[in-house]
C-alpha cells in the first residue's frame, strides 16, 4: 500500500515539475530546492499580501475586494509556475535524450499532458471565480458555477493553457532533438 501511495507522489511531482525519465539523486536534490524556495517565496507573498489587504480593508469596497483577491491568487499562481519552470530549465531536469524517430511519440505524450494540465488550471481558476462571484452575488455555489459566462471562460482559458502548454512542450522536445543529435555528433568524434 505504501508503494502505491509512493507511486502516485511521484507521479504528481513528475507532472508538477513537468519532469520525464527516471528520477535519480540530482533530480531529487533539485526538486527538493526549487520546492523549498517556491514554498519560502509562497509563504512571504502570502504574508505580506494579506498584510497589505487587511490594512486596506476599510478602504475597499467590496466588488474591488473581489477583484484583488481573484488578481492576488492569478498573480500569485502565474509567479509560482513561471520561478517552477525557469528553474527546472536553468538545473536541466527537463532534459530527455530524444531522437528524431520518438518524436511522435514524446508529441502524442505532450498532447495528453497538455490537455489535462490546461483544463485542470481553467478548472481550479473557475471554481475560485465561482467561489468569489457567491460572495457578492449570494447565490448557491452550484448554480454559478454552472452559468453560462463561467462555462465559456472554462472552455476558453482551457483551449488557452492547452496551447500555451503544448507549445512549450513541443519547443523543448525539439530542444532535446537538437541537443541529443549534437551529443551523438560528438560522440562519434
Amino acid at each position: 500500500m505504501n508503494e502505491v501511495k509512493n507511486n502516485i507522489w511521484i507521479k504528481i511531482i513528475k507532472l508538477f515539475y513537468r519532469i520525464d525519465g527516471p528520477i535519480d539523486e540530482y533530480k531529487e536534490k533539485e526538486i527538493n530546492r526549487i520546492g523549498n524556495n517556491a514554498f519560502i517565496f509562497s509563504s512571504t507573498y502570502m504574508v505580506i499580501t494579506n498584510f497589505i489587504i487587511i490594512f486596506f480593508f476599510k478602504k475597499i469596497n467590496y466588488d474591488s475586494l473581489q477583484l484583488i483577491l481573484a488578481l492576488n491568487l492569478l498573480i500569485y499562481v502565474l509567479i509560482i509556475s513561471m520561478y517552477v519552470s525557469k528553474s527546472i530549465e536553468k538545473a536541466r531536469l527537463d532534459f530527455v535524450n530524444i531522437t528524431i524517430n520518438e518524436f511522435p511519440i514524446y508529441k502524442k505524450k505532450a498532447v495528453r499532458i497538455s490537455l489535462i494540465t490546461g483544463f485542470l488550471y481553467a478548472a481550479f481558476y473557475t471554481l475560485i471565480y465561482s467561489f468569489l462571484n457567491i460572495i457578492s452575488d449570494e447565490t448557491n455555489y452550484f448554480t454559478n458555477l454552472c452559468n453560462k459566462t463561467n462555462l465559456i471562460m472554462f472552455i476558453i482559458l482551457g483551449i488557452f493553457c492547452t496551447y500555451v502548454d503544448y507549445q512549450r512542450k513541443i519547443k523543448l522536445i525539439t530542444k532535446n532533438i537538437k541537443e541529443t543529435e549534437k551529443l551523438e555528433i560528438e560522440d562519434e568524434d
